[in-house]
């Protein structure tokens, strides 16, 4: 594998599509002597439990079936709740004559078992203390129907807590997107194979605390599937970040150079670079706009500091001196800002680029393409790099992270809830921070990370998928007092902890 790819062993598990687990699990199933019957049996049963364990005190439960094997599943688990006399209210969803196969079966042992089935009615919600969600499965999409737009809108207004089954109804099992509506679910249990949506984009509002079950048959149906798609965490890493030699110096741990700071931009800049210190950078320089550089050295005196009025011979000979440039923090849109991030593009060294520097290639006619670059865009700034909108972008990030790698090379990291970290070969997804990072400065902190890890010898891909696990780490430990309010600068003493695993 080429040294800018992400190492395998770094992604935690494996991601799938709806499509993989519904076509190989039936295989997987038989390979370990289990019928498609016996995997509903253990689905069913494995939702009971989760659901016995996350509300050991409730008495009613309110399960809501599709006509398909998800609904299938809640039948099994409505069964399971009426042979410990638990008070079940059975809501078969949608047109109820139409199950078949698996799933009528189901459906039938529980009517056998004393269980009725009831038609769809908002008041059932009033006395209910768990509903459960077996209505649209994984395979669902597009749109909701009738009845299931109104139903779930109820569920999500009822202030009642709410277990899914594999994934919560409306919600796309491939891409995290809601169409329409969803169930926001306080709990979700998966089964056989982790579904890609269920880490990005919209699935932070839907999904709940997230549990998974492979009824058996994991390490079957992995072998069936390869993917190229994974959950990412810090701890994978810490090998790559081993405790320094005893002799070592400053040289040792790389040059970083950051470009940004245009008038009145300062801040970032200075965020960009404080960061990449606290990262374990050795030496760091900042090329800035004139009239910067006494504010950025009253912040951190441990910066070299070069103003620059136009790109001359001391800007080149600043980027020369670096193992690796950060352009973009502060870095505007107006002439300064071009003409330094044109200087920059001129560099053969790894870039790290943020912010305004994305939006001044997303204007440029020919927007180059290099291998040895981290990209680190919002799906706005995604957006207009693709030429399109923002919901394109959110409404499939998996393939808009792709789509922006194939089109400018390198690494592209697309941030947002479940960042996703591309590289051409390896797509990891990030399911770190949380929403006190809706603060300014946020992302230069994290250009500032990638650059320092790849100027201590990372590739860029494992500095790129590290440091957002740093980066929402550090946003995690630093929001123990409360998310709202968050700085970027709370972030900093923890992203040295966080480099000295």
């Amino acid at each position: 594998m080429d040294r800018s790819t992400l190492k395998g062993s770094s992604l935690t598990y494996p991601l799938y599509s709806a499509s993989e687990v519904q076509k190989h699990e039936g295989e997987a199933a038989i390979s370990v002597g289990l019928s498609l019957w016996d995997l509903m049996q253990r689905a069913g049963n494995a939702a009971y439990l989760a659901l016995r364990s996350r509300w050991p005190l409730a008495t009613n439960i309110l399960v809501l079936c599709g006509r398909g094997n998800n609904g299938g599943d809640g039948f099994v688990l409505g069964r399971l709740a009426l042979s410990e006399e638990l008070q079940v209210t059975l809501c078969q969803v949608g047109h109820s004559e139409q199950s078949a196969g698996d799933a009528a079966k189901a459906k039938a042992a529980f009517m056998a078992a004393g269980g009725e089935v009831t038609g769809w009615q908002p008041e059932l919600l009033a006395k209910a203390d768990v509903i459960v969600d077996a209505m649209l499965g994984t395979g669902a999409k597009g749109p909701l129907r009738s009845p299931f737009d109104e139903v779930i809108a109820c569920i999500n207004n009822a202030g009642v807590p709410v277990l899914a089954i594999d994934i919560p109804s409306g919600m796309n099992a491939d891409t995290g997107w809601v169409e329409s509506y969803a169930v926001h679910a306080t709990a979700t249990i998966c089964f056989v194979g982790r579904k890609l949506g269920l880490f990005t984009g919209s699935a932070a509002d839907h999904v709940g605390e997230l549990q998974f079950n492979d009824l058996g048959i994991g390490a079957a149906f992995d072998g069936l599937v390869e993917s190229c798609v994974g959950l990412v965490r810090r701890q994978t890493f810490n090998p790559l970040i081993a405790p320094r030699s005893k002799v070592s110096h400053k040289g040792d741990y790389g040059r970083v150079s950051l470009v940004g700071g245009d008038q009145s931009y300062a801040g970032a800049l200075v965020l960009a670079a404080r960061a990449a210190l606290r990262a374990g950078a050795g030496l760091i320089a900042t090329i800035t706009h004139p009239g910067h550089q006494a504010v950025m050295l009253a912040q951190q005196p441990e910066l070299m500091c070069l103003e620059s009025a136009e790109s001359d011979e001391l800007v080149e000979n600043r980027l020369n001196w670096a193992d690796v440039v950060v352009v973009g923090p502060g870095l505007g849109r107006r002439s300064w800002g071009l003409q330094h991030l044109q200087a920059t593009l001129q560099q053969p060294q790894p870039l790290v680029v943020d912010a305004d520097a994305l939006n001044l290639l997303a204007a440029m006619p020919d927007i180059p393409y290099r291998s040895n670059w981290v990209l680190t865009p919002h799906p706005g700034e995604a957006a207009r790099l693709l030429g399109c909108d923002i919901e394109e972008v959110e409404q499939d990030r998996y393939a808009a992270v792709r789509a922006l790698q194939k089109k400018l090379g390198g690494v592209v990291v697309l941030k947002g809830p479940g960042t996703l970290i591309y590289d051409g070969q390896q797509l990891a997804v990030a399911t770190v921070g949380n929403p006190g990072m809706a603060s300014g400065g946020m992302g230069d902190i994290l250009c500032g990370i990638i650059a320092a890890l790849i100027a201590q010898g990372l590739t860029i891909s494992d500095a790129a998928a590290l440091a957002v696990c740093i980066h929402g780490d550090a946003a995690e430990m630093a929001t123990i007092m409360g998310e709202r309010g968050t700085c970027a600068t709370d972030l900093l003493p923890h992203i040295r902890t966080l480099v000295n695993p």
